[in-house]
């Protein structure tokens, strides 16, 4: 029944801009985001369709530092970094303000060597 009601069966192609926003410990919906996102890029004539990953549970992108997940530490405040992703203009969709930062998805990865934080990174998928 629950597939039945997937918005992949109602949204094929984005028509405003979409920004899907998934984390990799969120409990409420580990795949929906990569799964739509996917689904709409086959028809995104426009760049309107973008993702972005990063290190957090269902919503905390929105809320706090994102500096932590219960006992992990992340060695930065992720949250912020998200925050300040999403002012770009080029997710707004504002004419002539599309830059290459959402061309491709968007990954937050931290840089570590021998198991220490070193610098966080922002990796573009293939």
């Amino acid at each position: 029944m629950l597939a039945k009601n997937s918005p992949l069966h109602y949204v094929s192609y984005a028509q405003i801009p979409q920004l899907h926003v998934g984390g990799y410990y969120d409990q409420e919906d580990l795949n929906g985001p990569q799964l739509m996102y996917r689904h709409m890029e086959k028809k995104d004539r426009d760049n309107y369709n973008h993702i972005v990953l990063g290190p957090w549970n269902h919503g905390q992108w929105a809320r706090g530092k994102g500096d932590s997940l219960g006992k992990i530490s992340f060695g930065s405040s992720t949250s912020y970094w998200f925050q300040a992703l999403q002012k770009n203009d080029s997710i707004s969709g504002s004419k002539g303000s599309e830059t290459e930062t959402l061309k491709k998805p968007i990954v937050f990865k931290p840089d570590q060597i021998n198991g220490k934080l070193i610098s966080h990174g922002l990796q573009k998928a293939p």
